[in-house]
């Protein structure tokens, strides 16, 4: 009653603020009602779905890597393994081999012989009169004999006091006599320690051999 035309403004305001909300209201009601009739049109076409089967294929696929990472540790760690002990046993058997063949060299060279392994274990270079050459630009006559007396050093080297039996077949063929002769005393030195077995058509080849017993086949 003290100022009823401030109330009635005040009434109508709220009015306004009272519509306006309810409008709103219906509008937010209306996105909602979009939205969910989207979600649910999207939830049809298998998007749900979709990304369950999309969360399966990432497990699955998490799980194969782990697997796969896991056995590549273990061939790699497999690998390094027998890659360590091979090339612990080849420097074992380096030197030893290394020296039995320059030991055994000297009979048919002389005192500057010496020959260098590769990781094989085959005679990679040798060395005469100050001169290394690769195994491979020798000539032939050279291959064979450096060949032969890699198989000697490894047959001595077997055992200290009894080296395996060695056969020969039809070697030394591109020898010059000189040769010849220093690998007859070789192969009557290395005879101490391992039986050898030469066979051949040409005896004379092997006349140099001291203690030689010639079986002659019929």
């Amino acid at each position: 009653s003290a100022n009823p035309e401030l109330v009635r403004q005040l009434a109508s305001n709220a009015n306004k603020a009272e519509l306006a909300s309810a409008q709103r209201l219906r509008a937010a009601e209306d996105e909602l009602r979009d939205v969910a009739a989207r979600l649910e049109l999207q939830g049809e076409r298998g998007l749900f779905d979709a990304r369950e089967n999309a969360l399966s294929r990432l497990e699955h696929v998490q799980r194969d890597h782990r697997s796969l990472t896991a056995r590549a540790a273990a061939a790699r760690l497999l690998f390094e393994t027998f890659r360590d002990a091979r090339d612990d046993s080849r420097r074992a058997y380096q030197a030893p081999l290394r020296d039995k063949i320059v030991s055994l060299g000297r009979f048919v060279f002389d005192e500057t012989f010496g020959v260098e392994l590769d990781e094989d274990l085959a005679i990679g270079t040798r060395t005469l009169g100050g001169v290394t050459l690769p195994f491979d630009s020798l000539s032939v006559g050279a291959q064979e004999q450096l060949s032969l007396i890699a198989r000697l050093a490894c047959a001595l080297l077997v055992s200290q006091d009894d080296g395996v039996p060695l056969i020969l077949d039809d070697t030394l063929g591109h020898c010059d006599p000189a040769r010849l002769e220093g690998m007859g005393a070789l192969l009557s030195f290395a005879a101490r320690w391992c039986q050898i077995i030469v066979l051949t058509c040409t005896y004379t080849r092997f006349r140099h051999v001291g203690d030689a017993k010639l079986v002659t086949l019929q």
